[in-house]
């Protein structure tokens, strides 16, 4: 099974490979990055957090993104130590710096999806642009990391998974601590 499943996501990083063109490489590229180091995830939970009406939702936000640092940089990728398309596979050209690290499950990917899922949690109904457009970037970014064969396809669905996970333990641990702030200031 697990012989299949690796077959699997080796053709697949082949596919992307072979599809690699001018007109779509750049976008991706351009994509990918903004998921670098968490840091447009990181720099939104600082805006939110500076407005009060927006904080607990920056709390949540930076939750979820401490969350996937612990979680998953730290304590999945180290556990699963799975090498990179580029690395298993020779017929791989990357068209960005290889990224360090292993594989298993895209930190790209599990810091998007939680982050999208805070965001899509707090404004599904006030702000529904700003919601749906951190999934669709969210998204965006887990696929460029297949797309640029950084991560094989498993990484990116187990990233996804992870991501939706911590995304709503962040929600629940935030309103867990503002409601006994608020029960403590009666």
């Amino acid at each position: 099974m697990i012989e299949m499943i690796q077959q699997f996501d080796e053709s697949l990083a082949l596919f992307f490979q072979s599809i690699h063109n001018p007109i779509t490489d750049l976008p991706m590229i351009i994509i990918t990055h903004l998921g670098d180091d968490g840091i447009f995830w990181i720099i939104l939970a600082l805006i939110l957090l500076i407005f009060k009406k927006t904080r607990k939702a920056g709390f949540m936000l930076a939750g979820a993104l401490i969350f996937c640092l612990v979680v998953n940089n730290l304590v999945l990728k180290s556990i699963f130590s799975r090498e990179r398309p580029f690395v298993v596979l020779e017929a791989i050209n990357l068209i960005i710096d290889p990224p360090s690290g292993y594989s298993f499950p895209s930190g790209h990917t599990v810091s998007s999806i939680a982050c999208a899922t805070t965001l899509f949690w707090n404004y599904k109904n006030s702000c529904k642009w700003a919601a749906i457009g951190a999934v669709v970037l969210a998204v965006l970014i887990a696929f460029s990391r297949m797309y640029l064969c950084v991560h094989f396809f498993t990484d990116v669905l187990a990233g996804a998974v992870v991501g939706v996970t911590l995304g709503i333990a962040a929600i629940a641990l935030v309103n867990f601590i503002y409601k006994k702030a608020k029960k403590a200031n009666r």
